[in-house]
């Protein structure tokens, strides 16, 4: 069914880069869960109403909230389609995040309202009246909510979206709640226990929780999140593989604007000895080879190593040592020496992990003590993922 929606819906639907893509995506979540929840949310309150359920009620409140979800989540994939402009030149994709944030909010909002309303039915309890109709409607809701939390998690992972893959998160949680509706509407019938006020706490709760937990995934990625490594690894991996006189690279910054809207700057290590025009026409390419092939947009800078100098080349190979005895999370570039006549000052950067244990200054005596009293270590830290 799912892929049977997509392909109807959507036109060129595997290139998932595309934003204009991502937007039909978008759109196409947002229609059925406006659909979806509107039916669901109408047949539950009908029946809240009427049978005096207040855990029903409660059921079909949060199927509202879901349909105001999933409206706030279609006219976020819409902004954020809209092309970068002088005022917003990384474009608008982060209108995504900010919409998951609204719902988060939302969500929020409605728990701690339905949470009072199930307390005040525990300590002020009414009769709830058992009908056949609640039992189907209930049932049906939980068939409907799985097949929606399989076709959101299915396009959350196509599209890699936060925002997607909380609102199957929030529909899984929409068919356990409802479940459980079912469960004590039907343990109630049979023993005469007044078990609604607390199946609409446990419901609350549970709504609470899928908004907190929400809240803090959009936070993250507003705030600015690490890349995941398998990223780092692959954009490693490519630079390293495209060119046989690469021979390292550091300082790899990922910048994510929104989902699909990636930006990245690395230093790459070439022979000094190798012609200038040669190593920037072969830098060129690799920034065009990531933005044709993975839309990343890619700046690189050069960094001329000297690989023909046995004296430099003994130097570093003996602090490669030094650091790697400290840790093998430690890594040198930017190696270069300056030949005095009393000393040698070997100027380099150490890249070192935001969770390694050992301060800068810390590190910097170690390194100096293991170099040589005759070299003089001018080092720069700098932390990597």
């Amino acid at each position: 069914m799912t892929e049977f929606l997509i392909k109807l819906f959507i036109k060129n639907h595997h290139d998932t880069a595309s934003l204009r893509v991502r937007q039909s995506y978008g759109k196409l979540v947002g229609v059925v869960g406006i659909i979806a929840n509107l039916i669901l949310s109408v047949a539950k309150l009908s029946c809240g109403f009427l049978f005096h359920s207040v855990s029903l009620t409660a059921d079909g409140a949060n199927n509202l909230s879901d349909m105001g979800n999933s409206l706030v989540t279609y006219i976020g994939f819409h902004l954020a389609a809209r092309p970068a402009d002088k005022d917003h030149p990384y474009g608008h994709a982060r209108y995504e995040y900010i919409t998951g944030l609204l719902v988060s909010f939302l969500i929020l909002m409605l728990g701690l309202s339905l949470l009072k309303d199930s307390l005040t039915d525990i300590f002020f309890p009414k009769e709830t009246v058992f009908h056949m109709a609640a039992i189907w409607i209930m049932a049906g809701a939980v068939v409907v909510k799985l097949w929606m939390f399989f076709f959101y998690k299915g396009i959350g992972k196509k599209l890699d979206s936060i925002a997607i893959l909380a609102t199957a998160k929030d529909s899984l949680n929409d068919a356990f709640s409802t479940g459980g509706v079912l469960l004590s509407f039907v343990i109630g019938k049979m023993f005469h226990l007044p078990l609604d006020g607390y199946v609409g706490s446990l419901v609350s709760l549970l709504i609470l929780y899928s908004g907190w937990e929400l809240v803090r995934n959009t936070m993250s990625q507003l705030l600015g999140e690490a890349p995941k490594p398998e990223l780092v690894n692959e954009i490693k991996t490519e630079i390293l593989e495209f060119h046989e006189s690469i021979i390292g690279i550091h300082d790899l910054m990922v910048h994510e604007y929104g989902a699909g809207q990636l930006f990245v700057s690395v230093h790459v290590e070439v022979p000094a000895s190798q012609s200038i025009l040669t190593s920037h026409d072969i830098v060129d390419q690799i920034e065009v080879h990531f933005m044709r092939e993975h839309g990343i947009a890619m700046v690189i800078h050069l960094d001329p190593v000297e690989t023909d100098n046995p004296k430099v080349t003994e130097l570093r190979e003996k602090l490669c040592a030094v650091v790697a005895d400290i840790s093998p999370k430690l890594h040198i570039h930017d190696f270069r020496v300056v030949f005095l006549a009393s000393h040698n000052n070997l100027i380099f950067d150490v890249e070192v992990p935001f969770e390694f244990p050992y301060s800068d200054q810390k590190l910097e005596e170690m390194i100096t003590k293991e170099a040589g009293k005759e070299n003089n270590c001018i080092i720069q830290f700098d932390k990597t993922y």
